[in-house]
């Protein structure tokens, strides 16, 4: 399963009109901050480290329609939880990977959607 959006290739999402592109942009700034806040949610609260380190970076672009939306955990333990770790015997708790991957799906889908009402074709993989 591809994490891509095809609209003809990322020369043609520049292309779209500043408008369409900037109508997308909080959707996606949303998907992200829920992303984060569902994270931080459902890691283990002991020292509080693990959900502390989970953190939002908004990074704009030359292009004011243009904005990435990042969420990263910063812990330094973060690994070890989400993959698990035979040197200190701990098993792996899946956590950040699978609700960062729903996110991005979810927000792909109203990208897609706010491209389509705009009369454009979506193809590639959209999964």
């Amino acid at each position: 399963m591809a994490n891509k959006l095809t609209i003809g290739g990322l020369g043609e999402w520049l292309e779209l009109p500043r408008e369409l592109r900037a109508a997308a942009d909080p959707v996606i700034k949303r998907y992200a901050e829920d992303a984060r806040a569902d994270v931080k949610a459902a890691y283990p609260r002991i020292s509080g480290a693990l959900q502390d380190g989970v953190v939002f970076v908004e990074t704009p672009s030359n292009d004011p329609a243009i904005t990435t939306y990042t969420v990263k955990s910063t812990a330094p333990h973060a690994a070890p939880y989400e993959w698990g770790s035979q040197v200190h015997g701990m098993r792996a708790h899946p956590t950040f990977l699978p609700i960062t991957n729903r996110a991005r799906h979810a927000a792909t889908a109203a990208v897609i959607e706010i491209v389509r009402a705009a009369g454009f074709r979506v193809t590639g993989d959209t999964d």
